[in-house]
């Protein structure tokens, strides 16, 4: 509700939510709260997306990126998903899920990113220049 309150009363061009649920779960080490925070957080999503879609001032001229912003140990490893930080192959992946105008549909890279990534492409998209960042803009996800 405050997402969409946001939307309509400053109709921003760039917004970041957190979504917390998953990560707090994860943590406490309560896997049935880790699966049913991803689920409410795909909730959250579809419903902000559908807001987007029936909102004049949105629809067709907003792209939605979900991400999270670290991944969690791979089971067997340490203490399997409630801690992250180290180098292992589950801590260095992420999902990145990417939609709307300026983005390819159905589209699947297979170039690996990294997290540094994403503002350039997002500078990109909304056309300003980020003349001291390190990432690299994600050319294949983009429509030409």
């Amino acid at each position: 509700n405050k997402v969409k309150e946001i939307l309509t009363s400053y109709t921003p061009n760039l917004m970041l939510i957190n979504l917390k649920q998953p990560d707090a779960a994860g943590h406490s080490g309560d896997s049935l709260a880790y699966v049913q925070g991803i689920k409410g957080s795909d909730e959250m999503v579809q419903e902000i997306w559908d807001f987007i879609q029936s909102n004049a001032h949105y629809k067709n001229k907003t792209a939605l990126i979900i991400t999270n912003d670290h991944g969690r140990h791979n089971p067997g490893h340490l203490d399997g998903f409630i801690s992250h930080g180290d180098d292992c192959a589950g801590c260095r992946h992420i999902e990145f899920l990417a939609l709307g105008p300026g983005f390819k549909q159905n589209y699947i890279s297979t170039t690996a990113y990294s997290q540094i990534d994403i503002a350039p492409t997002i500078a990109y998209l909304l056309g300003f220049k980020m003349p001291f960042g390190n990432g690299k803009i994600m050319k294949d996800l983009l429509e030409k």
